[in-house]
């Protein structure tokens, strides 16, 4: 296995070895000011829906070096419902089970959470936490992307 940086894109082409994969603005930070790559660097690619291709850094984003590989995803397929708690204690919950392979997170409004959220910070919950398993799913290298759903309320 490579230890190359495992980067989740938007979409791998089917077109394999020589195509250009765009790689949005944070990720080419990251890559190259945080990682310090230059051009040329190994890198894995993952388009979280069972594509996987080796590439190297090139200026516009990242050159396929090898077709993608395609695996098909098995069931069962499992789902975390993770209530809403103060500090990081729900995040790194969900971070720990994206990196064990949990196919979908449902945040959870319970009897005793501490506060209601409304409907922005609702959203503003499932975009970080969509953040937080999209980062785990690269520090596992994994194939599959954690869909996080909706906050849902329970009630009892």
């Amino acid at each position: 296995m490579s230890l190359a940086p495992h980067v989740l894109v938007a979409q791998l082409p089917d077109a394999g070895e020589g195509a250009v994969v765009e790689l949005d603005a944070p990720t080419l930070h990251h890559l190259r000011r945080t990682l310090r790559l230059t051009d040329g660097a190994e890198l894995s690619l993952t388009d979280g829906v069972g594509g996987r291709a080796g590439a190297l850094l090139a200026p516009a984003g990242a050159l396929l070096v090898a077709a993608v590989q395609r695996e098909v995803r098995v069931p069962p397929t499992l789902t975390l419902v993770q209530a809403l708690s103060k500090g990081r204690r729900a995040e790194d919950a969900l971070r720990m089970a994206c990196e064990l392979g949990v196919d979908r997170v449902v945040p959870l409004v319970a009897e005793r959470t501490q506060g209601r959220p409304d409907a922005d910070a609702r959203r503003s919950i499932v975009a970080r936490w969509q953040g937080v398993a999209d980062a785990a799913l690269e520090q596992s290298r994994g194939r599959w992307r954690t869909d996080v759903a909706e906050v849902t309320e329970l009630d009892l």
